[in-house]
């Protein structure tokens, strides 16, 4: 079994909420990711808000944003509803999915939506408001689109999959997607054969 570590750091998404990206945060984000290099073969940056920062740092190991094997699955498809908590993650997940988009030459139609009160439930710890407010947004934006999969932008937003009214459409979710991914630079830079079991009602096209 390989070693893992999480580290939360609360206060970075909260500076990038308050403040935008300044040097101070890429010093702060760079210093967080390089402690945990000297013992990490790879590192996944599992804050859509934060992933662009973090994935363009010069390591001694490849980090990985969570979010962008969600980009790449999704734009395989052809009209794609993309869901965010959070006013921070929206930029980061537009230039995301947009850049991966037309780098792949894909011609899915993004579109990115903030789901109104949702990030306000979490703070509060409130995951079960938090869920529900999500499941609410994809539905309310399915019954306008024909939407082919809905994307859940952040890490966290996973947990409204199991809402009773989460529209019956293939979903997909950053978190197995990451893990994979990180999976793969595993094996094939240290060949280590690492497997990777998660079930969840997410699908793809």
């Amino acid at each position: 079994m390989t070693p893992r570590e999480h580290l939360v750091r609360a206060d970075l998404l909260e500076h990038i909420r308050t403040c935008g990206d300044t040097p101070a945060l890429r010093q702060d984000v760079f210093d967080a990711i390089q402690t945990l290099a000297r013992a990490a073969e790879v590192i996944v940056c599992t804050c859509s808000s934060l992933g662009a920062i973090a994935e363009n740092l010069d390591m001694s190991v490849p980090v990985l944003r969570v979010d962008r094997a969600l980009a790449e699955a999704a734009g395989q498809c052809k009209r794609v509803l993309v869901l965010v908590t959070l006013e921070s993650t929206q930029a980061p997940t537009s230039s995301l999915f947009t850049d991966t988009n037309r780098h792949a030459n894909n011609q899915a139609v993004i579109d990115i939506q903030l789901c109104e009160g949702a990030w306000e439930a979490f703070a509060r710890g409130d995951l079960e408001t938090y869920a529900q407010r999500i499941a609410d947004a994809a539905q309310k934006h399915c019954q306008k689109h024909p939407y082919d999969v809905i994307a859940l932008a952040q890490a966290s937003m996973a947990v409204a999959l199991n809402q009773p009214n989460f529209p019956d459409l293939p979903a997909l979710t950053s978190p197995p997607l990451g893990i994979q991914t990180a999976l793969k630079h595993l094996k094939n830079t240290t060949n280590k054969n690492i497997t990777y079991n998660h079930t969840t009602k997410e699908s793809s096209c």
